[in-house]
């Protein structure tokens, strides 16, 4: 325990003294190099210690040069330690999608009602494809339907018809948390043109018994395995300026 403890005092110091000089910039490119694989390689190992003392330079840096910093890794930490008020600044105030999206998809694993309620709200207000595929995939994580009307669920459903990657998301969300209601209404929205990702979902959610629990893994297979390609996965897509390549249309 004295050794952990002191592991993490030195990994919190390397990401506190590396974040500092990046944000405060004149670096070299060598340096620059050097404190971007501090920081990686400090926050690797804090992901699995606690990255509560170096929340907020991990908060600054997803903020202001996400290009800077492992951005999945660092959000799923936060989440780790049930950074919820830190990815949620990360939200409200980084100008990149990718950035909000994986925080957003990160805060599914925190599990509480402002969580959920903070998800919805980006299917309700129709932010950016990638912010609402991952922020429908934190609300399968999440599993916690209490606070997700029944109308609300179609309403997504309907206004996600362009976007089959996150209708397919829609649908099983649907199918977990109205699993009487979903049955019927995914039958008849079975027999139309859909895109084969959301037919492929409407099968998962019928062919289960009603009582048996969708998620039963932690993420269901079928949350990946249609993922578009052309959906960001890498911090790397953000560009050494921080420009954002948009994904396509």
């Amino acid at each position: 325990m004295i050794e952990k403890r002191q592991l993490e005092r030195a990994f919190t110091r390397m990401v506190v003294t590396a974040s500092r000089e990046l944000i405060t910039g004149n670096l070299s490119d060598s340096d620059l190099t050097r404190r971007k694989r501090a920081v990686k390689f400090a926050l690797y190992r804090l992901s699995v210690l606690d990255v509560s003392g170096v929340r907020d330079g991990i908060v600054e840096l997803l903020i202001s040069q996400p290009w800077n910093i492992p951005v999945g890794i660092a959000c799923r930490a936060l989440a780790k330690a049930s950074c919820a008020n830190a990815l949620q600044e990360v939200v409200q105030r980084s100008t990149h999608p990718y950035v909000r999206a994986t925080a957003l998809r990160a805060l599914g694993k925190i599990r509480t009602g402002e969580c959920i309620s903070l998800l919805a709200s980006v299917l309700d207000d129709r932010a950016s494809k990638i912010e609402r595929l991952m922020a429908s995939e934190g609300l399968l994580d999440a599993n916690l339907w209490q606070d997700i009307e029944l109308d609300t669920v179609k309403d997504w459903m309907q206004s996600e018809i362009d976007h089959p990657y996150v209708q397919k998301n829609v649908v099983l969300i649907f199918g977990q948390a109205y699993p009487n209601e979903a049955r019927a209404f995914l039958q008849e929205m079975d027999n139309q043109r859909l895109h084969a990702i959301v037919h492929r979902a409407i099968h998962y959610v019928l062919t289960k018994p009603i009582a048996e629990n969708l998620l039963w893994k932690s993420e269901p297979e079928v949350l990946k395995k249609y993922r578009a390609k052309f959906y960001p996965t890498i911090e790397e897509l953000l560009g050494d300026e921080g420009s954002y390549i948009l994904i396509s249309n």
